[in-house]
């Protein structure tokens, strides 16, 4: 067995929902997060996501006694860190993600549809994704999948869900996804008589 050290590129993917982007707005943990983990972790939000949150900022704004200018100001803000999603891209996934969420509420098909894209997890407080067949996390737990101690990789050429070293389950999309472009972080994987088209490691303080 080859003992040379490779190196793969991979990237962990989230997608957030409205609310968690207002959370981003008027709250300081989202914010936090995002800023923390940004360099090792892509964050995506399907285009409506940004529009329902725009429309909502000025009534919140006017009752949290916050300027909606400035509001909007840090939603822009926002994009910088989570990467807009257009629909061109996510509506090949509408009926799957309507068939996921239909005994909730179908509105939210962008959200899983775009999740279905990337073969990641959503990141939000609504539990009409509970039960869709798409992992999600919430802003309380959400830090564990963030910063999570052990991570298997896998790239087969399509997505994959596997199973990592802590015991969660994350949802790894393919290393290069067409429309898509990652600033990915460098991990190392150890070559093996492993089929070439795996690569597979277990690290440590991902």
């Amino acid at each position: 067995m080859a003992t040379e050290q490779e190196e793969v590129e991979v990237r962990k993917r989230l997608v957030l929902d409205a609310n968690i982007l207002l959370r981003g707005v008027f709250g300081i943990r989202v914010r936090a997060l995002l800023e923390a983990y940004e360099s090792t972790v892509s964050f995506y939000a399907p285009d409506i996501c940004f529009d329902d949150a725009r429309k909502y900022i000025p009534n919140l704004a006017v009752r949290r006694k916050f300027d909606p200018a400035a509001g909007l100001l840090v939603l822009d803000a926002l994009s910088k860190l989570v990467e807009p999603v257009d629909i061109s891209l996510y509506e090949s996934y509408e009926d799957l993600a309507r068939v996921r969420i239909s005994s909730r509420d179908a509105n939210d098909w962008p959200i899983v549809a775009t999740s279905l894209l990337l073969d990641c997890p959503i990141w939000t407080e609504d539990q009409d994704f509970f039960g869709s067949g798409v992992a999600t996390w919430t802003t309380d737990r959400v830090e564990l999948y963030l910063r999570g101690n052990y991570i298997t990789l896998c790239s087969t050429g399509d997505g994959q869900n596997v199973d990592v070293g802590n015991g969660l389950d994350l949802s790894i999309a393919p290393i290069s996804t067409p429309a898509f472009s990652f600033r990915p972080i460098r991990v190392p994987v150890y070559a093996s008589n492993h089929d070439p088209a795996l690569a597979v490691s277990r690290i440590a303080n991902c």
